[in-house]
């Protein structure tokens, strides 16, 4: 036990005085910039610093597509845990804000393997510009939960104080500012996005979304809308859908073409 003891100090010694002495910190911002590539996509780091004990600090942290930001964090701080590194397991901490609201990840890479899992709550959506890239704008307090392993996983997300503008979305009539909640669920693969279940719950509505969105982002989605008894079928938001009807009380509406990103 003592001899154990002893090599893993030596061992957080020789860490330390190399990740002081022998990983520079263009490098380090370098690896972390390159980290994401393809598809278009850039990440980029601005005002870097390392820390002293495996850590380091970016005040703010771009995600790009084409050039177009999709989704930024503020004062993110990482972190490396030594403690896991004798088991051969690299765990890795992250905290950070993104539109008014914090997030909080964990990464771990052990055998060949690697998850990761992320928390983001209430995140208001008009300062994500992600939505409005895909067509979506108006306000809503965004929460969720990322887990992964090996790039493929699942997320459940809730939007609360939805404010949606429109009423169309990819030229489809999609009755936007109708919803003021949105559940969902989706499943993710290097090769599809299965969305599970959107639950979209408005004032006398109820829809649901449910597809799939194919490598090279093309939507392969239907809306279902079931209003209650409360609103009729003179009211806006169903005159907008009324071809869609496939029976009373009952509309479905196709949702396909390229998710815009």
């Amino acid at each position: 036990m003592k001899k154990f003891a002893v090599a893993f100090v030596i061992l957080c010694l020789v860490l330390w005085g190399s990740w002081l002495i022998l990983v520079p910190e263009q490098l380090t911002k370098e690896l972390i910039e390159q980290s994401v590539s393809g598809d278009n996509l850039s990440l980029e780091a601005d005002r870097f610093r390392k820390g002293l004990f495996l850590n380091i600090f970016v005040e703010r942290l771009e995600l790009k597509k084409s050039g177009k930001v999709l989704v930024s964090l503020d004062n993110a701080h990482a972190s490396l845990n030594p403690l896991y590194l004798p088991l051969l397991k690299v765990v890795m901490s992250l905290d950070a804000e993104s539109a008014g609201g914090d997030i909080h990840g964990r990464a771990e890479v052990v055998k060949g393997t690697n998850r990761i899992n992320i928390i983001l709550n209430n995140a208001d959506i008009r300062d994500i510009p992600f939505f409005s890239v895909i067509g979506l704008s108006g306000g809503g307090l965004l929460s969720g939960e990322l887990k992964l392993k090996d790039g493929s996983g699942e997320v459940r997300f809730s939007l609360d104080n939805v404010s949606l503008e429109g009423e169309s979305f990819y030229g489809v009539p999609v009755p936007m500012s109708s919803f003021q909640r949105i559940r969902g669920i989706f499943d993710i693969t290097p090769e599809v996005v299965n969305v599970r279940s959107v639950a979209l719950e408005g004032n006398g509505l109820y829809s649901r979304l449910k597809g799939r969105i194919l490598k090279g982002n093309q939507m392969d989605l239907t809306l279902e809308v079931m209003p209650n008894a409360s609103m009729t079928e003179s009211s806006f938001a169903l005159m907008l859908i009324k071809s869609f009807m496939v029976s009373p009380g009952y509309y479905s509406i196709p949702i396909k073409g390229n998710l815009s990103l």
